[in-house]
């Protein structure tokens, strides 16, 4: 019997921003099926390599997201005729944007769709966002599968929905092949590591929610022969502004290094895997975060990276955290309001390397049999070949 499938992943800003949904769609290929990425070019370096199956159509480019209303509702039309010529039978829909254009294509050809939601938008602007914002809700939740990274979001999105069950629960992250070889020290790796005896990594945005001004006050307090690392295309320079006063403050300037170059998401494990420990998004309870920021353990790719790279992990002690990693034994979770509680966290890991080898051993293992990509998407995978 033929299981081969026409798949269509609907994402519209840039796809190649967002690795899970590339991954998804090469592990499709890779199966058999056709597939048919949609998506907003945007001008961006990213670039992960797709399979031979994949078609990758840009509809129109912009700088970030969908703000032209005419555009965006062009997009109905242009999917729904899309649909007729490539014959789809699964939509997979990745943004509140992409919901609309979605629903409505599957429900006029009777197509089943998956909504799987993987940013949480919470504060819409303007009329146009705003019924988008309310579409995603009333129209997502009709998909065939809902599926979030995330279990507290799809609590939420359960709740002001009303769906009878929780959505599918889907954790990012990158593939298995995606630490398959190892690969050489980056030079500027190694000349932080001709100096420093201990690397902290921190991979990904900037927020000031995310408690790394105490992360830098700490530094002087554990060890002088630390250096803390940050890498990604979202360093805003204001959040920089504040990391380096804090860092001129406790007189640890020579101890931050920022990633000037572009790092490709599959050069990272050249860096990723040399460094000693793994910083997560440090969040906290506080009300007034955003729920992105607030809820993130499986919704973030660097939790399931560092695991990829045998590296332990310091996290913000939530009740989020401590139910995704203390089943595993995943990191040393603390409370990142207080300065002396990150510098009992390092201590854990950095004066005691036989808990941090075993620690990042075994976070590897979890990463190998839980954590990576190929294992998680094959929950939806398996729905499409049926």
């Amino acid at each position: 019997m033929n299981t081969s499938k026409s798949v269509a992943l609907v994402v519209l800003s840039e796809p190649q921003t967002y690795p899970p949904t590339i991954n998804a769609a090469n592990i499709l290929a890779e199966q058999g099926h056709r597939v048919f990425v949609y998506g907003i070019k945007y001008d961006t370096k990213d670039k992960i390599a797709l399979h031979p199956n994949i078609t990758m159509k840009y509809w129109g480019s912009q700088a970030k997201g969908i703000f032209n209303v005419l555009k965006y509702c062009t997009i109905y039309f242009r999917l729904l005729i899309d649909s007729f010529s490539k014959k789809f039978d699964w939509i997979i829909a990745y943004d509140a944007f992409s919901v609309g254009p979605t629903y409505i294509t599957a429900k006029l050809r009777n197509i089943k769709w998956i909504y799987h939601q993987h940013d949480w938008w919470e504060q819409p602007i303007g009329l146009f966002q705003k019924t988008v914002n309310k579409l995603e809700f009333k129209w997502g939740s009709k998909a065939t599968v809902v599926s979030f990274p995330q279990t507290k979001r799809a609590e939420l999105y359960q709740q002001q929905t009303g769906m009878a069950s929780l959505p599918l629960i889907v954790y990012n992250g990158p593939r298995l092949a995606w630490v398959a070889e190892p690969q050489p020290m980056h030079p500027f790796l190694q000349s932080i590591k001709n100096t420093y005896s201990n690397i902290l990594v921190y991979q990904g945005g900037l927020s000031s929610y995310f408690g790394l001004q105490n992360l830098v006050a700490a530094l002087p307090k554990h060890s002088a022969n630390t250096a803390l690392l940050f890498i990604g295309r979202e360093l805003e320079q204001g959040i920089i502004n504040k990391l380096n006063a804090v860092a001129k403050e406790y007189k640890v300037e020579p101890n931050i290094f920022y990633w000037k170059e572009y790092v490709s998401y599959d050069a990272l494990p050249a860096i990723t895997s040399y460094c000693t420990v793994g910083i997560a998004k440090l969040t906290h309870n506080n009300m007034y975060a955003p729920i992105n920021d607030k809820f993130i353990a499986g919704a973030s790719n660097k939790i399931a990276e560092y695991m990829a790279c045998s590296l332990p992990i310091i996290a913000s002690n939530t009740d989020d955290n401590i139910a995704y990693y203390t089943p595993h034994n995943i990191g040393v979770l603390c409370n990142t309001n207080s300065v002396d509680a990150i510098v009992a966290a390092l201590d854990t890991l950095l004066l005691n390397k036989q808990f941090a080898h075993t620690m990042g051993n075994n976070n590897k293992h979890n990463f190998n049999t839980i954590y990576n990509f190929d294992k998680q998407f094959q929950k939806i995978a398996s729905i499409i070949a049926a």
